[in-house]
């Protein structure tokens, strides 16, 4: 914050080194359970990482949902079937175990291993479908970062200059409240759009389709935007502008048959 600004610290090359040193940790945790990426990832990384920088990244890198792990039986029924005996016997829990695994005609280590393999920590890391490098990790931070910023906004003012339609489109869409200004000064239009801190539910949906307009920005050649949001019971602006960096959505269809 300075003043009655909220000035985002953007990720950029600087952060590059380690950014690196975290895809590579992820990359080498592929295939085996979340939860043994997540324990490696509170160590610290072989390079200095700003703490909040570093969770936000890690939260980008979280997006990529694990693999469902395949067990040999289902983890609901395995847990049925193994509760279910326990409560009828008193024998020891290696000797449960053993019973259920052979009536499923399993071993006692794949009954075991299926007992939780539905658990979001048991579940395996995945690679992104396409592999990407430092620069778009530090991009799509800064877009997640700045989504989450318009969570608390009141109100926010767009002034674009070309692909218009494409933002109000979209907003329209996605259910959002705007109103488009007729042109003032060198922008074609000026969208202003309700904020979540306006509404009284579903904000955190409403914000999730407030921050969609936020990529879509790269593909107009100028724009400006201003949101007023609400931290810690102050009013603060926020700006962005043409050139900041925030990783763009794809291309934008020239026609949407759902409109």
């Amino acid at each position: 914050m300075a003043g009655a600004l909220v000035v985002p610290h953007f990720l950029g090359e600087h952060d590059h080194p380690w950014l690196r040193a975290l895809l590579e940790e992820h990359e080498r945790f592929i295939g085996r359970p979340q939860r043994e990426l997540d324990a490696r990832l509170r160590e610290p990384l072989p390079c200095q990482s700003p703490p909040r920088k570093l969770r936000l990244a890690i939260q980008v890198l979280s997006r990529f949902r694990p693999s469902p792990r395949k067990t040999a039986v289902p983890p609901r029924r395995a847990r049925a079937l193994v509760f279910g005996e326990a409560a009828r016997t008193l024998a020891p829990p290696h000797d449960v175990l053993s019973t259920v695994a052979a009536s499923l005609e399993v071993t006692h280590e794949d009954l075991q291993d299926s007992l939780f393999g539905d658990l979001p920590g048991e579940r395996l890391v995945a690679a992104p479908a396409q592999p990407f490098s430092t620069t778009e990790l530090a991009l799509r931070s800064n877009l997640a970062l700045v989504q989450a910023l318009l969570c608390r906004a009141t109100v926010v003012r767009i002034e674009v200059e070309g692909n218009t339609r494409t933002l109000v489109r979209h907003a329209k869409w996605r259910g959002l409240i705007c109103t488009v200004a007729e042109r003032s000064g060198a922008a074609d239009a000026t969208l202003e759009l309700s904020g979540p801190f306006v509404l009284f539910r579903n904000t955190r949906l409403y914000g999730r389709a407030l921050g969609e307009l936020v990529p879509l920005l790269a593909w107009c050649p100028r724009f400006r935007l201003r949101a007023e949001c609400v931290f810690q019971g102050r009013r603060l602006s926020l700006q962005l502008g043409t050139g900041d960096p925030i990783f763009p959505a794809s291309a934008p269809r020239r026609y949407d048959s759902r409109l």
